[in-house]
């Protein structure tokens, strides 16, 4: 709800507060007295596009401000949050600076904000229907998003829009996979014939090294054997000229033991040389076991150089050593099993979809179905509201078209709300052909028209602010007081604004504004003033009949007592 607008340097205003309440809140004053600069204020103030000749002559700037009460509007402050401009208790305040050269700055909640961030809030905020413009209720996806409202077809609408979600995620994931099918084949192409090339080989961990330990024995059987001959005579047999290390040694036990049994302090020293002889014959034994393993084998050989060359050729492109041509063999598995396991990914991607496509194609008959289900009931109900403004040959209907864009599902397209736009026609006179409502009638007609949409969606609605630019031109009598009826009633549910001449309407306001208009100092002053129960009741009269006689103050005091 707006509380407070106040203007600064735009067009014949130099300064001006308007306070506005809750309910039906009314604007006279006389032709030219300013009443639509005060409206050309809140659309600027609401993200209008402005032009340099609105600032004042003489001005450097045009300013204006409004502050709304958020209060009972969470879906508000939960936008403003969203977009950074949060938090806010209950009072917002919007800001918007017109300067020369057609430049213009913007506040939301006292941050900067650009002008189609603040035309995107405000149309959360109000709705403006006049003469020669408005209106967020001329564009089909309004109209669709109030009908929907009306219809109970919200929550079918949200279910359209989740579907229509995973559909689209589904179908751009399944492509990202397409897309990249043709590489992810060559990579899995190429990690067979790798996997293939090591596993070919058969490799075992550890394998290279004892490879190299047997190549190495066998290339030096001829050394080994002849070293292993020598310590043998050396240890064992005595060729009857040099002793062996076996005949020295017992003949060093016989004479220690035989000094033992002269000083048995001696016998540690035989125990050890006991024990060296034991050892001796030991080693003795493990060269004659190790000489009659020595042999030649030319063709082992061979096949062990083989071997290591072989495993020297896959070093040189998957990792030094049998271990790390193995470690090397893991990893190119894993990468097969995750491109395997893409493949079974894309073939699960397929039936989801599947599956999503068709909960999408119900979800979208179940709206379709919702929506066709209250046209004609919505249709009539509007009508009968419309021709009782004054305006008693028009025609209304809902209509919908199947919708030009969105995704192809079943052989039709169906977008996030749906597979239909829907669409309000109109005709003002009978004998006309309805058309889109945007194309048709005149501001006045139109914005009876809106009238009766806000009328019947009163509760359903959240836009805060309603405001009509004389509405009730060309209405007079019984349809004036229908057009009243209609306002006050809308005033029930929504703050609504109304500029007007009709008397019978201005009787039943919350909140009755004046513009008045003078000069001073050569330039004109307009100002707009909240009227006590005497102002109210001069300027009903005045709109009775042009002027405040005895009949017509008599008429207005009865007018203003039968609202209360």
């Amino acid at each position: 709800m707006l509380t407070l607008l106040r203007v600064q340097n735009l067009a014949v205003v130099e300064s001006l507060e308007v306070e506005l309440g809750p309910g039906l809140n009314v604007l006279t004053g006389e032709s030219g007295a300013g009443k639509s600069v005060v409206l050309d204020a809140l659309a600027l103030l609401l993200g209008q596009r402005a032009q340099p000749s609105a600032i004042r002559t003489g001005a450097r700037a045009a300013d204006i401000e409004g502050i709304f009460d958020l209060e009972h509007h969470p879906a508000l402050r939960a936008w403003l949050d969203e977009h950074g401009f949060g938090p806010v208790e209950d009072d917002l305040l919007l800001r918007r600076q017109l300067l020369a050269k057609g430049k213009s700055r913007a506040w939301i909640n006292g941050r900067l904000a650009t002008i189609r961030q603040l035309a995107e809030f405000g149309e959360h905020l109000a709705e403006l229907h006049g003469q020669h413009e408005s209106h967020a209720l001329l564009r089909p996806a309004r109209q669709r998003e109030l009908y929907d409202a009306l219809a109970g077809a919200d929550a079918a609408r949200q279910a359209v829009a989740s579907a229509h979600r995973a559909v689209t995620e589904a179908r751009a994931q399944l492509e990202r996979l397409q897309r990249d099918d043709r590489e992810t084949r060559q990579r899995l192409d190429f990690l067979n014939f790798q996997i293939a090339e090591i596993e070919e080989l058969g490799l075992e961990a550890g394998e290279d090294a004892e490879l190299r330990q047997q190549r190495d024995l066998l290339a030096h059987v001829d050394a080994l054997q002849s070293g292993v001959s020598l310590l043998q005579r050396l240890l064992h047999e005595s060729d009857g000229e040099i002793p062996c290390a076996g005949d020295l040694m017992g003949q060093a036990l016989h004479e220690l033991g035989h000094l033992v049994t002269l000083d048995s302090s001696l016998n540690p020293v035989f125990e050890q040389l006991h024990g060296a002889a034991a050892l001796l014959q030991e080693s003795t034994r493990e060269l004659e076991s190790y000489a009659a393993r020595l042999e030649h084998d030319p063709q082992r050989l061979h096949e062990i150089e083989s071997r290591l060359d072989a495993i020297r050729r896959l070093e040189r492109k998957y990792g030094t050593g049998a271990d790390g041509i193995l470690q090397t063999l893991d990893s190119l598995r894993t990468e097969r099993e995750a491109i395997c396991g893409t493949e079974g990914q894309r073939d699960d991607l397929v039936r989801d979809l599947a599956i999503f496509e068709q909960k999408l194609a119900d979800a979208a008959d179940a709206l379709s179905a919702l929506r066709r289900k209250g046209a004609k009931a919505f249709a009539r109900r509007i009508q009968e509201a419309i021709r009782s403004l004054a305006l008693p040959g028009a025609r209304f209907e809902a209509a919908f078209e199947a919708v030009a864009n969105g995704i192809e599902v079943g052989g039709r397209r169906i977008a996030p709300d749906g597979a239909e736009r829907v669409e309000f026609r109109f005709s003002a006179n009978a004998g006309e052909s309805l058309a889109p409502l945007a194309d048709v009638g005149s501001g006045g007609e139109v914005s009876r028209v809106m009238l009766a949409l806000h009328a019947l969606a009163a509760e359903a609605e959240s836009v805060p602010l309603l405001v009509f630019d004389e509405i009730d031109t060309g209405i007079s009598g019984e349809a004036a007081v229908r057009l009243a009826d209609t306002l006050e009633a809308l005033g029930a549910h929504r703050q609504v604004l109304c500029v007007t001449h009709q008397p019978t309407i201005a009787s039943r306001a919350r909140r009755h504004l004046a513009v008045r208009k003078s000069e001073r100092k050569g330039r004109t002053l307009v100002t707009v003033e909240v009227m006590d129960a005497e102002a109210r009741r001069l300027e009903v009269a005045r709109l009775l009949n042009g002027a405040a006689s005895t009949k017509t103050l008599e008429l207005a005091t009865e007018m203003l007592m039968a609202t209360g």
